[in-house]
């Protein structure tokens, strides 16, 4: 069986493989915490088993991931690049595909939302939500149009800053669990239940060139 490595950009990219893959394709990646590091700490370069974390798409490039990359390669394995494309896909892909080239590594790669649009993860949970849950982000679109036209006079410029993505997924999941330390203990990013079905879609369409993607290089 072919040794599979994925490398990804942070927890939330690692937490949501993980759990996708083994829903899709009943495969397990490994995944668990590095011995006397949390897993939700921003100093975690990598988790062992087949998921590593990269902390920025720019970290590739290091000599940890290079040889990472190659030492898999040697051993007939495959490697699995999925970062984020951000605000360029076409800029982010050419940027990655030039480490493959400058370092002679082998990798196949995949940028979210999903592999054709610019954004991140968080633009991919955004369209994979329960449908039942649309009226919490309609509000949260609300709350966004309605800061645009309000002013702050000591800043600048004036009006209030729009918050990321990241919070408006927060945002999502704190309004769907209790009030309890445990609930809400559920919104941090390693804690996350994707394959809740009350909270997520994992059937959903959008997240077909994913699969597909995973499909291909998986099985």
């Amino acid at each position: 069986m072919k040794r599979i490595k994925v490398f990804v950009e942070g927890v939330t990219d690692a937490v949501f493989i993980q759990q996708y893959v083994k829903h899709c394709f009943n495969k397990d990646l490994g995944i668990r915490e590095e011995k006397g590091l949390k897993f939700a700490d921003k100093s975690i370069t990598a988790v062992i088993g087949e998921i590593q974390i990269c902390n920025g798409y720019t970290n590739l490039a290091k000599n940890v991931y290079i040889n990472e990359l190659k030492k898999n390669t040697q051993g007939e394995g495959v490697n699995l690049v999925i970062f984020d494309a951000d605000a360029d896909i076409e800029s982010r892909r050419k940027e990655l595909l030039d480490i493959k080239q400058r370092y002679n590594v082998e990798f196949e790669l995949f940028l979210f939302p999903n592999d054709s649009e610019n954004g991140a993860i968080e633009r991919m949970l955004e369209k994979i939500i329960n449908q039942q849950n649309k009226p919490i982000l309609d509000s949260w679109y609300a709350f966004e149009n309605d800061l645009k036209t309000k002013e702050i006079p000591w800043k600048t410029p004036k009006t209030p800053t729009t918050p990321a993505d990241k919070t408006k997924i927060y945002a999502y999941l704190e309004t769907l669990v209790g009030d309890t330390k445990t609930e809400k203990e559920r919104i941090k990013d390693r804690n996350r239940i994707y394959t809740d079905s009350n909270h997520w879609n994992l059937e959903c369409a959008y997240l077909e060139p994913l699969k597909d993607f995973l499909r291909n290089n998986l099985l």
